[in-house]
């Protein structure tokens, strides 16, 4: 009878340990915006300089906030959190793990998601981020070249803050 107690209390444990919670999952997606909803090229992480995401997580009535990080290339990545009303918000991390900030020291935020609704008796949703272009104000070496921004030839003289191309 003491082993038939024991091993009952230790499936028990076992399924508490094993994740047994009242979180619900949902999966992050994120494309570049110039590329069609629902596509998603690795290679444009390379292009835009962009080796991970900073992913920040921000309940919209408790105001709960969770972050992570996602390699840029997988194109994307599940979650769990509590029930809620959440927003995902993207920022770009170089391949020197650095986040660019604003002159005001804040993050530049690339892509955020509309709101979505985790419940633990719907099916699981699926978030789409769509990333901001290249731009010569994001803080990113986005061709590569080892110079960002005002430091980075292409460019110079583009007041819409654009990278142009090489010929």
């Amino acid at each position: 009878m003491l082993l038939a107690r024991s091993y009952v209390g230790l499936i028990f444990l076992a399924a508490v340990a094993s994740g047994c919670s009242q979180d619900a999952s949902y999966t992050v997606t994120w494309r570049f915006a110039n590329e069609a909803p629902g596509a998603f090229s690795a290679r444009s992480c390379g292009r835009a300089g962009i080796e991970s995401f900073e992913g920040v997580e921000a309940e919209t009535v408790s105001k709960e906030i969770h972050s992570f990080r996602a390699v840029c290339g997988a194109g994307e990545l599940r979650r769990s959190l509590p029930p809620g009303t959440w927003q995902v918000t993207l920022r770009g991390v170089d391949p020197a793990g650095r986040m660019p900030v604003n002159a005001d020291g804040s993050a530049i935020v690339l892509g955020t998601s509309g709101s979505f609704v985790l419940d633990l008796n719907a099916p699981e949703p699926v978030v789409e981020v769509a990333v901001a272009p290249a731009s010569c104000k994001d803080g990113l070496d986005n061709d590569g070249n080892l110079l960002v921004d005002g430091n980075d030839p292409a460019c110079e003289g583009n007041p819409n803050g654009e990278i142009r191309k090489a010929p």
